[in-house]
This record gives structure tokens, sequence and C-alpha cells, in this order.
């Protein structure tokens, strides 16, 4: 039951600040993307220098959590009240942003912890549903973004 519990906190942590801070979904789903590929990028780099300076299996992980996670805090602190009047409509781009968050971070925790997930039903579920949820995320947000910013033209107004 742990492990669940895990994977739902880092699931709703960032959908949950988003939410108090309101900042909009689609910037909080563009950092989400830049932590990815900040911690596929540089992952190997970081951990080989703190392979040098630190002793101890756990600091690995938790440096890629950290790039991960990085962008995400920033943006909440950074683009408070972002949100505007259309929250009401970003919440499922945002709950769909934290269940993609949820998945990319499942293979950044300790090896130990990830089986234990994955071992659970929900977790050989969640495992099954990456790619859909990834899906999901990607085209919420596309349909928000469309939905939200329109040209001049589209909105009726001619130069």
């Amino acid at each position: 039951m742990i492990p669940l519990i895990v994977i739902g906190a880092i699931a709703l942590v960032p959908v949950l600040l988003a939410l108090i801070f309101r900042v909009h979904a689609l910037f909080v789903f563009v950092s989400v993307c830049v932590g990815y590929f900040l911690q596929f990028a540089l992952s190997d780099d970081v951990d080989l220098a703190l392979a040098a300076i630190v002793k101890g299996s756990n600091s690995v992980v938790v440096a890629r959590l950290v790039l991960l996670a990085l962008p995400i805090v920033l943006t909440i602190l950074l683009l408070r009240k972002s949100a505007g009047k259309s929250a009401l409509i970003q919440i499922a781009p945002l709950v769909l942003t934290g269940c993609f968050v949820a998945v990319i971070a499942l293979p950044l925790l300790p090896p130990g912890m990830e089986q234990s997930i994955y071992n659970t039903h929900y977790g050989g579920n969640i495992k099954g549903a990456q790619d859909l949820v990834l899906a999901a995320a990607v085209v919420s947000n596309l349909l928000l973004m469309w939905a939200l910013f329109k040209t001049s033209h589209e909105k009726g107004k001619h130069h």
C-alpha cells in the first residue's frame, strides 16, 4: 500500500501546487517535459559527478528526481497566478500532467520501490498504460492550447 501512496503523491503534488498557486496547466506541462529531457540528457553526467563526490546509492536517485522536479518547482514558484479566468477548463489537462509526472518518475525511483509498485495490481496497470497516459496528457494540453490561444484572425479582427 505504501508504494501506491508514493506514486499517488508524486502525481498529486504538482497538481495541487499548480491549483493552489493558480499556475496555467500548459506551463506546468512544458516544465514537466523540460524536466524529463533534462533528466534524460544530463543524468549520466550528474551520476558520474556524484559518484566522484558522494558515496552512496541513493544520491543518484535523488539527483535524477531533482533534475525532473526542478523545472516544475521553478515554474510553479515563478508563474503564480498565470491560470487566469480559464482555470476550470485546465483541471483535466493538469490532472493528466500529474499522471504523466508519476509515469516518468516511476523508473527514477530506487529499484526496490519501483518493483514493489509494479508488483501491485494497480502498479501493473500503470506500467501497461504508460503510453496511454503520455498520449492523453499531450492531447489534452494541445486541445487546451488550441482552445485558449486563438490568433486575432480567428477572433474576427481584420487588419
